[in-house]
């Protein structure tokens, strides 16, 4: 092909120059099938100027699968290129493959009918020329026929057989001095060569058109005189390819009955298909193959007579074959082959039973090795019907009836056999009935899901082991039911028992295989164990939590609340599946969080509730908010700074620091009597730890006093004691102490107060009051105010 992949980048690079002129012959062009047409200007040739470029435009043709054949002398000498796409030379270009592009007058293009026109494009003139061209529409396959009819007959007669030899063949013919594999190998050479031929030809019929056939094409005629003669060769090629295999099978296997035995249904089907072979062959191959079967009878005597076991007599080769070869040649089987076949016809009924019975009973085996779970009553019975099934079959034989073979060491053998199978049978049935009772019992324990029962069962008839491992979670299935048990128990907080039950699973060995399920016994035991740990230290927990979140606020009876059972665990553990320390790690664990709440987290949340609630409402059962503080004070033990002066502020015997002066400080004061008398004893403390750079600091101490106390006491003082020290303090010396009135603003006063500069000095008021209540009191030190007189 000169059209090379080069033309579309050099049509790109003209696709811009100048425009294509079209050429219109006169004739206009027709496109219906006949010979070459001459493509004139009228009655000129077109003349191509140098530079210049041209197309014409090829109507389509009337059907499809047609040619356009162009015949002329400018196929060289200016470039053209057919194409259906055609648009003043621009891209994209796609030519058309010229069919003979070798030929350099003859192009032939590929058209059918899917486009309207075809152009044939010249786009490079080299110098004037005046353009001679014809131009034809053909279909492809009378082209084809036209240019290689002679050709394809050329071919056939080359490769066509001699058929001289075949002709002659028979009784008579000199098959030995017949050289077949030479005759092959030439056969094969040329069948190779008529299939390709064959295979154009079946190709080129898919082109022509439909009614071709009731035609009297001339050319079609040749094609179908060609196609039939070429079958036959190939047929008769086929045929004879057949009898040269035979020819050759027949003599390789010489002197090897079993290798030419092989073959014998292939000598069997060349014997029966008399149609396509001469009847002189025939009658030739029968005479051979009847002589090569003279050699069954000692290959099969020898065969019998060195029998040494009891399994099915398999003949090699298969006496069938023997008997269809011969019928094939046209006899029946002598009677020395007929006393073989029913000689083991006879040995193979027993042998045959053995055979099925040894079958029926391992594929029984195989399906206790299955270890099908909890069988169903009916398993082992239904077992137990197939071995007894194989026993009803056991056949009757007589051997001894064929004088050639009576004495054969492999009747007892086939004797001893038959007991063998029957002896394993019995044995088998016997286990299969202990077997089909057990089952009995235990699926009636298993409705009531006794696994105990069953597992009893089991371990008694631990020799049938096919039994034992049909119920491979039988210890899984005891060690469920103890499990659920126990978490029943464990759900119904019965601690007790749950820990009773724990104890009784953790040293069980009623299991049938107890060293198999004792790491899974003892994983279920640690967590149960776990989880009744968690339980009862979450409900420990929770329930006093609960109870001191109800409690946070009450202010009366507060001592008794440390008494009530919600300070202990709500079951005290006494198992332990690790260790007695493990057991005493979990006690204290839950101990130790009792003894937080109780001594630091209830008395904390407790003071600071109850404090908060009296700073604000300190007339609203003051006392007893302050008393209720006091009392959870006795069984607190934290460090809480905070919940500390909380305490000391409430507790009457405890000295309230005076740290400033000129600063009051209030002072929660609170009957020092636990419960409500006519007469209540009042008092508080004050220690004065006032920085002072004096070596003998000397302070007014003052006490704004409830007008109540002050107005309750009218002309008597209103203090029953005053101490600094623990020594009584009066109005005498220099001392003076002023009482409380309405014109001092209730302010009372002791001065003046000589105070220790680095030691204690407490100052403690006492006095009685009718009403069992919490006042107020704010104290205050100043330095000393000079007055007069």
């Amino acid at each position: 092909m000169r059209i090379h992949s080069a033309i579309p980048f050099m049509l790109l690079l003209l696709g811009g120059c100048a425009t294509f002129k079209e050429l219109e012959p006169v004739p206009p062009l027709q496109s219906a099938e006949r010979g070459f047409i001459e493509l004139r200007n009228d009655k000129e040739n077109f003349l191509l100027k140098q530079n210049n470029k041209y197309f014409i435009k090829f109507p389509r043709p009337l059907d499809i699968n047609f040619y356009l054949v162009l015949q002329t002398s400018a196929k060289r000498t200016v470039h053209n290129y057919c194409t259906a796409m055609f648009n003043d030379g621009k891209s994209p270009i796609l030519p058309i493959v010229d069919e003979a592009v070798d030929q350099d007058s003859l192009s032939v293009f590929v058209i059918d009918t899917s486009n309207a026109f075809y152009y044939w494009v010249i786009d490079s003139v080299h110098q004037d020329t005046p353009l001679s061209i014809r131009y034809r529409y053909v279909p492809q396959w009378r082209y084809t026929v036209e240019n290689k009819y002679d050709l394809y007959r050329h071919i056939l007669v080359d490769n066509s057989i001699d058929k001289h030899a075949y002709k002659v063949m028979g009784p008579q013919f000199d098959f030995d001095t017949f050289d077949a594999a030479t005759e092959q190998q030439k056969l094969q050479a040329k069948n190779k060569l008529l299939l390709e031929m064959q295979s154009e030809l079946v190709k080129l019929e898919k082109l022509y058109p439909a009614n071709i056939t009731a035609s009297h094409d001339t050319m079609y005629q040749r094609y179908v005189e060609l196609g039939n003669d070429t079958r036959s060769e190939l047929q008769f090629q086929t045929d004879y390819h057949m009898l040269l295999s035979i020819l050759q099978k027949e003599s390789e296997t010489k002197g090897n009955f079993i290798a030419f035995m092989n073959l014998s249904k292939e000598f069997e089907q060349f014997l029966n298909q008399k149609d396509r072979f001469r009847a002189p062959i025939i009658e030739y191959f029968k005479g051979v193959f009847l002589s090569r079967l003279e050699g069954a009878f000692p290959l099969y005597d020898t065969q019998l007579r060195k029998k040494n076991n009891i399994s099915i007599i398999d003949l090699k080769p298969p006496i069938e074959d023997v008997e269809k070869l011969f019928i094939a040649c046209g006899q029946q089987l002598p009677i020395n082959l007929k006393e073989v076949r029913n000689y083991i016809n006879e040995f193979n009924v027993p042998a045959k039973w053995i055979n099925d019975a040894e079958t029926t009973y391992e594929a029984i085996s195989s399906t206790m090795q299955e270890k099908s779970p909890w069988p169903e009553n009916s398993y082992y019975p239904e077992m137990i019907s197939k071995l007894e099934k194989v026993k009803s079959e056991n056949p009757e034989y007589n051997l001894d009836k064929f004088e050639r073979y009576k004495n054969l060491s492999v009747h007892s053998l086939l004797s001893d056999g038959l007991q063998n199978i029957m002896q394993k049978i019995g044995q088998r049935e016997t286990q299969f009935q202990r077997a089909a009772d057990i089952v009995q019992l235990i699926n009636a324990l298993r409705l009531q899901n006794d696994y105990k029962g069953i597992i009893q069962i089991l371990r008694t008839n631990r020799d049938l082991s096919f039994v034992i491992d049909q119920y491979p979670d039988i210890d899984a299935l005891l060690l469920k039911s103890q499990t659920d048990k126990i978490r029943e128990q464990l759900n119904a907080q019965d601690w007790k028992e749950t820990e009773d039950g724990l104890s009784i699973l953790i040293n069980d060995q009623n299991y049938l295989s107890p060293s198999k399920i004792s790491a899974k016994r003892l994983q279920t035991v640690q967590s149960l164990e776990s989880d009744l740990y968690e339980r009862v230290k979450k409900l420990t927990f929770e329930r006093i939590d609960s109870f001191t979140k109800m409690n946070e606020a009450t202010i009366n009876d507060v001592a008794p609340l440390y008494a009530d059972s919600s300070f202990l665990p709500v079951y005290r553990l006494t198992f332990s599946s690790e260790s007695p320390e493990r057991l005493a790690q979990k006690r204290r664990t839950i101990e130790m969080y009792l003894n937080e709440v109780k001594t630091i987290r209830f008395p904390e949340k407790a003071i600071r509730i109850i404090y908060q609630d009296l700073t604000k409402a300190p007339r609203d059962n003051g006392v007893e908010k302050a008393h209720s503080i006091l009392a959870h004070a006795k069984f607190y033990k934290g460090q809480d700074k905070s919940i500390r002066n909380i305490i000391d502020e409430c507790d009457p015997m405890i000295a309230k620091p005076l740290i400033k002066a000129k600063e009051y400080r209030r002072v929660l004061v609170i009957p020092v009597n636990d419960a409500a008398r006519s007469s209540n004893e009042y008092l508080f403390r004050i220690n004065i730890k006032i920085p002072s750079e004096a070596k003998f600091p000397v302070y007014d101490i003052n006490f704004k006093v409830p007008s109540a106390i002050a107005e309750k006491a009218g002309k008597t003082q209103w203090f029953t004691k005053i101490l600094l020290n623990k020594k009584v303090v009066k109005t005498e010396g220099y001392m003076r102490i002023t009482a409380p009135s309405a014109d001092n603003n209730y302010e009372a006063q002791i001065t003046p107060v000589e105070i220790s500069k680095d030691g204690e000095n407490i100052i403690e008021v006492q006095f009685n009051y009718p009403s069992f209540q919490l006042f107020e009191i704010s104290v205050m030190a100043q330095v000393p105010i000079i007055r007069k007189n």
